[in-house]
């Protein structure tokens, strides 16, 4: 657990895609970041020791992105650490979906970095825990579609 320096952020991208713009916004926001492939190894994830996590959870290749969160949240060693999901927008089913499985917060794509820093530096360090779930911005743009 890192609770001085550096947040500590493993970003779960498959594809890679993610992680270039995203890692530099997150390094310039004071953040030190780790990649991991979409086949996720927990144990080198806890070797890290990170603050939070981020998943993209359409992952391509091998599982998807809810059931690499429910594996990461069955992990002692990461009860603490706050995970967030990259997505696009989803259906009310499926934001609950992954809440249930252990997301603190969604993102969706195009995904902001600047808005992923600003998270990052949210979380309160003494007790890993945010309470900042966009439901509203899902449900706004559902209306907007409907």
């Amino acid at each position: 657990m890192n609770f001085g320096g550096k947040r500590r952020v493993v970003l779960i991208d498959d594809s890679g895609a993610l992680e270039p713009a995203l890692g530099i916004v997150l390094q310039q926001a004071g953040c030190e970041t780790q990649r991991a492939g979409g086949t996720v190894d927990v144990a080198e994830v806890c070797k890290f020791s990170p603050d939070a996590i981020l998943v993209d959870l359409a992952s391509g290749r091998g599982p998807d992105g809810l059931d690499a969160v429910r594996r990461l949240r069955e992990m002692p060693d990461l009860n603490h650490v706050v995970i967030a999901g990259l997505t696009e927008p989803l259906a009310p089913s499926a934001l609950e979906a992954a809440r249930s499985a252990g997301c603190a917060r969604l993102f969706f794509k195009p995904i902001d970095a600047d808005e992923v820093a600003k998270f990052m530096l949210s979380i309160d360090r003494r007790r890993h825990v945010v309470n900042d779930w966009p439901v509203e911005r899902e449900r706004r743009a559902t209306m907007d579609r409907g």
